[in-house]
C-alpha cells in the first residue's frame, strides 16, 4: 500500500518537475542569467527599469528625481531583485524564474480544470514555448503581469465552473488587479471581462447578494496594495510627479480616438505589421475557428470560451492603444491560449493517437532550440558596446555625470556612471505638450550641470530637432573622440576649458 502510494505522489509530482525545467530553458538565455555576460545589449525598456531601480537603491526618489513612466510594482520588482542578487542583475533573473513558474502552474492548473494532467502539462508546454519569440531578453513589464494573469486567470475559471464564491480566490483577483494596474494600466483587460462575467452570473443565478463581499474584499485588496505606495510619495512629496509620469505622461502619448482604437485592433487579429506576429497570429485564428468548429458543442462549460473571447478582444484593444508593436505587447495574451491548446492537444492525442510523451519530448527540443538562438543573437554586437563602455571608463571618473541619447540606458549600467538629468533616455516618444516640457527640462541640465561625455546612439534628424540648441552645445563645447562604425555609436568629451 505505501508503495503504491509512493509511486502516486511522485507521478503527481512530475509534471511540475517538467514545468520548473521548462521555465529555465525559456530564461536561460537571459543575459541575466547565472553565470551569464549580463549585457542586456541594446534593448531599451528593460535596461530602463534596471537602471532606475539601481538608482531608487542609491536613494533616488522615484519619478521625481528619476524620470521612468511604468508603475512602481515593476521597479520594486526589479529592487528585490537586486537585493536578492546584492547588485547584481542575477537576482532579476531569479525573480523572473519564480514568476515564470508561478504562471507556468496556474496554468497547468487552469487546464485541468477540464482536461487530464497529460493534456495540461502539453498546453502549458505550448504557452512556454510561443513566450520564446514574444519575451525577447526579458525584464519587460509585460512578462511581471504574465503571472497576474495566470493565477487570476485560474481564479476565474474556478468560479465559472463551480459558480460558488470563495472570499480568499477574489482576494487574490483583487491583489493580481492592482499589481496589474500598478505596472502599467492597459494590462487590466482580463479582470475587466472576468468581474463582467461573475457579475452576469451572480445575476442570472439571482446571486446579487453574493457580489457584496466580492466588492468589499476587492475594494479591501486595493486599498491594502496601494497604501504602502500611497505612504512613499507621502513621505518624498512625489504625489504630483508621480501623477505627472504615470498618468499625465502615458495619456499625452496615447490619446487617440476610438475608432483608430478600434481599426487596429481589427487589423491587429491578422497583420500586426511585424511578420512573426503575424504569422502568430494568423496560426491563432485558424487554432480558435478550428476548435471551435470541432468541440464547441460538445463543450460542457461553455462560459469559459466567452470568456477568453472576449479577453482576447479587449487585449488587443489594450494594446491598440499605443501606435507600437513589440513582440512583448502580446506577452498577456499567452495564458488565454492554453485552453484552445489542450483542444488542439485532446484532439492530437485522443484522434490521432499520438503518444503524449512524444510530444512533451518534442515541445523540450523546440524549447531547447530557441534558447540556443537567442543566445546567439544576444551575442551579436558585443564587441562595439565593449569598445564603446571602455572608451567611457578611460575618459571619465565614476563621479562624473554622462548623458546618453537615444533610449539606451545600458551604457550607464555597463559603465557605471549617472545621468546628468533626471531623463536619462531622451529624445521621448511623441507626448504632446508633455514632450516638449521634458526636452526643455533635460536641455537646461545640460547647460547647467555640463556632462563630461555625451553618447549619442542613432539619432534621427526629427529628435535633434526636438532638442533645440543641443547641436550647437556640441559643437561649441565639446570634441568628438570616438566613432564606432555600423552602430550609430559616438562619444564626444567635454572640452578641457569647459569642465
Amino acid at each position: 500500500m505505501n508503495n503504491q502510494y509512493d509511486f502516486i505522489k511522485s507521478t503527481a509530482f512530475y509534471p511540475y518537475v517538467i514545468l520548473f525545467l521548462g521555465s529555465i530553458f525559456v530564461l536561460l538565455s537571459s543575459p541575466l542569467a547565472p553565470f551569464a555576460n549580463k549585457l542586456l545589449g541594446t534593448d531599451a525598456d528593460p535596461n530602463v527599469y534596471i537602471y532606475c531601480s539601481e538608482q531608487i537603491l542609491k536613494g533616488k526618489i522615484m519619478y521625481k528625481e528619476i524620470f521612468d513612466h511604468k508603475g512602481p510594482v515593476l521597479y520594486l520588482l526589479n529592487v528585490i531583485g537586486l537585493l536578492i542578487g546584492g547588485g547584481n542583475t542575477t537576482g532579476i533573473w531569479f525573480v523572473e524564474l519564480a514568476l515564470l513558474l508561478c504562471a507556468s502552474i496556474f496554468i497547468f492548473k487552469s487546464v485541468c480544470l477540464y482536461a487530464d494532467r497529460i493534456i495540461a502539462l502539453v498546453a502549458t508546454l505550448s504557452c512556454l514555448l510561443l513566450l520564446f519569440p514574444l519575451l525577447g531578453r526579458g525584464n519587460y513589464s509585460e512578462e511581471y503581469v504574465f503571472p497576474l494573469i495566470s493565477v487570476s486567470m485560474y481564479y476565474f475559471l474556478h468560479f465559472f465552473k463551480y459558480q460558488n464564491v470563495i472570499k480568499k480566490h477574489f482576494a487574490i483577483i483583487a491583489l493580481c488587479l492592482m499589481c496589474a494596474f500598478l505596472i502599467k494600466p492597459n494590462f487590466i483587460s482580463l479582470w475587466t471581462a472576468g468581474y463582467l462575467f461573475v457579475f452576469v452570473i451572480l445575476l442570472k443565478n439571482n446571486k446579487l447578494k453574493e457580489l457584496i463581499p466580492v466588492i468589499l474584499i476587492s475594494v479591501m485588496t486595493f486599498v491594502a496594495v496601494c497604501m504602502p505606495f500611497a505612504a512613499y510619495f507621502s513621505y518624498t512629496d512625489s504625489w504630483a510627479d508621480f501623477k505627472f509620469c504615470f498618468w499625465d505622461f502615458n495619456r499625452g502619448y496615447s490619446d487617440i480616438s476610438i475608432s483608430t482604437i478600434l481599426l487596429r485592433t481589427c487589423r491587429r487579429f491578422w497583420f500586426p505589421g511585424h511578420f512573426i506576429l503575424s504569422l502568430i497570429g494568423r496560426v491563432h485564428i485558424i487554432l480558435f475557428v478550428f476548435t471551435g468548429i470541432i468541440y464547441y458543442k460538445r463543450l460542457i462549460y461553455k462560459i469559459e470560451p466567452y470568456f477568453i473571447f472576449c479577453t482576447i478582444v479587449l487585449s488587443n484593444m489594450m494594446i491598440s492603444i499605443g501606435n507600437y508593436d513589440f513582440l512583448n505587447y502580446y506577452i498577456p495574451l499567452v495564458p488565454l491560449f492554453a485552453l484552445p491548446y489542450a483542444a488542439v492537444c485532446f484532439f492530437v492525442v485522443r484522434k490521432l493517437a499520438v503518444n503524449p510523451k512524444l510530444i512533451i519530448a518534442c515541445f523540450f527540443v523546440l524549447i531547447s532550440f530557441g534558447c540556443i538562438v537567442q543566445v546567439g543573437d544576444a551575442n551579436k554586437n558585443l564587441d562595439s558596446t565593449k569598445e564603446l563602455i571602455s572608451f567611457i571608463k578611460d575618459n571619465s571618473e565614476e563621479s562624473d555625470q554622462i548623458t546618453v541619447l537615444t533610449n539606451a540606458c545600458w551604457v550607464y549600467l555597463f559603465s557605471g556612471r549617472e545621468s546628468v538629468s533626471k531623463y536619462a533616455y531622451l529624445p521621448l516618444v511623441p507626448a504632446g505638450q508633455y514632450g516638449v516640457m521634458t526636452n526643455e527640462s533635460y536641455m537646461q541640465d545640460i547647460v547647467d550641470k555640463k556632462p563630461r561625455l555625451v553618447i549619442i546612439i542613432g539619432m534621427s534628424d526629427y529628435q535633434y530637432e526636438s532638442l533645440p540648441g543641443f547641436t550647437e552645445i556640441l559643437d561649441n563645447q565639446y570634441k568628438k573622440m570616438l566613432t564606432i562604425p555600423k552602430t550609430g555609436y559616438g562619444c564626444w568629451v567635454l572640452k578641457q576649458s569647459q569642465h
